[in-house]
């Protein structure tokens, strides 16, 4: 084989791993974007998923109710810290996008106060760019540990 077309289907085949290496950058999924719906959820919505989760917990002040998952907000605007930037390169490159959501909150009873040992608690949500909740875990928390504008 000529020396020209050896190094001619050298370039081609390197141009060609360029662009499909170019293609996985650009086509991968922006952190928290939700193929399914065609959009990113809002931090708002992804809030509103993490309180709507935590509540049948009874370690909240509220109910399920719309209207009281919006006042909790309303209320404490700083209960809240999304996380969009969860997912590595290459997990969202196969399709696993997940958005991190820390909450705080005041615990509900007394009874709970005493088992938790804290008169707050400090929730860890992963959920998916799609709102589905993965994985929680949480802790109680001192008052002066808690987010600055809590209360």
């Amino acid at each position: 084989m000529p020396q020209g077309l050896k190094t001619y289907r050298l370039a081609i085949g390197l141009v060609c791993l360029a662009g499909f290496g170019f293609y996985l950058v650009i086509s991968v999924e922006a952190a928290g974007y939700c193929g399914e719906k065609g959009r990113s959820l809002s931090d708002q919505e992804f809030m509103e998923i993490a309180v709507r989760s935590e509540i049948p917990s009874g370690k909240m002040q509220i109910d399920e109710s719309d209207s009281s998952i919006r006042s909790f907000h309303v209320i404490h605007p700083h209960c809240c810290r999304v996380n969009r930037t969860a997912s590595p390169f290459l997990d969202r490159r196969l399709g696993i996008n997940v958005v991190e959501v820390d909450m705080y909150y005041r615990v509900n009873d007394q009874t709970l106060k005493k088992q938790l040992g804290a008169e707050y608690y400090e929730e860890h949500f992963e959920i998916s760019a799609c709102g589905k909740v993965l994985r929680t875990y949480g802790t109680g928390i001192e008052k002066k540990y808690l987010p600055t504008g809590f209360e």
